[in-house]
């Protein structure tokens, strides 16, 4: 196992000016990020580095399709938009080879690989990996997995387990 650190600017949301450097550190395993460390990291990279993209940001949406030259000078999604380009380039291979209807990432839980597909989403959307990486098959076909694939109660909820119908309520508290 390595550890890998991602840093982050903090921005000050008094000012709009970045105030001091935030340190992320995770673990990965033969070169791969676990996947709790993934959904969790992915909605601090946004909200810390890059709050218009954030879904936590008082702007309308959709965010903007290209990212300010401030941002890439910056590198401030880059990390972001690696965890897509990595789950989305290995998903087949780390799914046995499936190919159609499937999550992003192999997980006992339905909902976590989910939980990466708004940096999926938004790297489509910005147009990352300049056609090289399909990240619009790979959001529908995690959809499709959730709608079609994952067992559903009698009334339609989406189980939070794949082996089995079960239904959580996940509370953070902080």
């Amino acid at each position: 196992m390595g550890i890998n650190y991602i840093t982050l600017l903090r921005c000050n949301p008094t000012n709009r000016t970045w105030d001091h450097t935030i340190w992320v550190r995770y673990p990965t395993i033969q070169g791969r990020i676990p996947l709790f460390y993934s959904y969790n990291v992915i909605p601090l990279l946004l909200f810390l580095s890059s709050p218009e993209y954030s879904v936590l940001t008082t702007k309308s949406l959709p965010p903007p399709q290209s990212i300010s030259s401030s941002l890439v000078s910056l590198s401030h999604l880059d990390p972001f938009f690696a965890i897509a380009k990595v789950v989305v380039s290995n998903r087949t291979i780390a799914n046995n080879g499936t190919t159609g209807p499937q999550p992003l990432m192999p997980d006992g839980s339905a909902a976590d690989p989910a939980s990466i597909v708004f940096s999926v989403l938004l790297a489509n959307w910005t147009g990352q990996g300049s056609g090289q990486v399909d990240y619009a098959g790979a959001a529908t076909d995690q959809l499709e997995y959730l709608l079609y694939k994952v067992p559903q109660t009698s009334d339609g909820a989406i189980s939070h387990r794949v082996s089995q119908v079960q239904l959580w309520c996940v509370l953070e508290f902080s």
